[in-house]
This record gives structure tokens, C-alpha cells and sequence, in this order.
């Protein structure tokens, strides 16, 4: 009950929140995140969370990536990322490493799409394997 709960939370959030695993593929994308970056989650989903980034930035994913495999927690990381329609939107990151009690891997990214001061607030968890 608790998970359907909180399914229905994540899917009615204004804010957008998708999870993707330690390789990048996006695995779940909101409505929130449909608004924000304007990929529907047929269109998201199994894609690389690369399509977000733009060209010039495409060296951050593989460094973030590397950062959460070594379990290190990243706080207000200031990026810009791409919509769908080649806009760009500023956003702070913060990324906390969290292990679930199967060891399952997730990747949980919250963006608040309230802009403060210019700059929409992101929140990345990952899920890691236990040790």
C-alpha cells in the first residue's frame, strides 16, 4: 500500500521526477518531468539521460556517475539542461547515494519546476547495491 502511495504522489507532482539506473537509461518519468523538459514517458523512458544534457555539458553525466558509484553525495550542483525543444533550463543539482534493502540500483531525480532566483532546484537519489 505504502508504494502505491507513494507511485501516485510521484505521478501527480507538478515537479518533475524520473529515476534512471547507474548506466543513465531514464526507467520512470512523471508528468512533472513531461512539463519541465516536454518528452512524453514513452518518449523518455529507455533513452539515455543524455538527451537532457547539452553538447556542450556531456562531459558532467559520466563525472556524476562515477561520483554516486563511489557513493558521494553531491550538493547544489549549478547545470543547465535541455528540453525537448532545444530550450535550456538552469538547475541546481544535489545528489545523495542511497542503498535499498534488496541492493536494488535506482536513480531518483526531483527538479522543482518553482523557480528560485532563476535557477530550478534539483534533487538526485540513487538507490546502490549493498556492500
Amino acid at each position: 500500500m505504502a508504494a502505491q502511495q507513494l507511485a501516485a504522489i510521484v505521478e501527480s507532482s507538478d515537479d518533475a521526477i524520473l529515476t534512471k539506473d547507474l548506466n543513465g537509461t531514464i526507467t520512470s518519468w512523471n508528468r512533472g518531468a513531461e512539463q519541465l523538459f516536454g518528452y512524453t514517458a514513452e518518449e523518455a523512458i529507455g533513452r539515455s539521460v543524455t538527451m537532457l544534457i547539452p553538447d556542450d555539458r556531456i562531459d558532467e553525466e559520466p563525472d556524476i556517475l562515477q561520483r554516486l558509484r563511489r557513493g558521494e553525495k553531491i550538493d547544489h550542483y549549478e547545470t543547465v539542461r535541455q528540453r525537448k525543444d532545444g530550450s535550456h533550463v538552469h538547475i541546481s543539482l544535489s545528489v545523495s547515494p542511497l542503498r535499498d534493502e534488496n541492493g536494488n540500483v535506482a536513480h531518483v531525480t526531483i527538479a522543482d519546476v518553482k523557480q528560485s532566483n532563476g535557477v530550478i532546484h534539483v534533487i538526485d537519489k540513487v538507490l546502490l547495491p549493498k556492500m
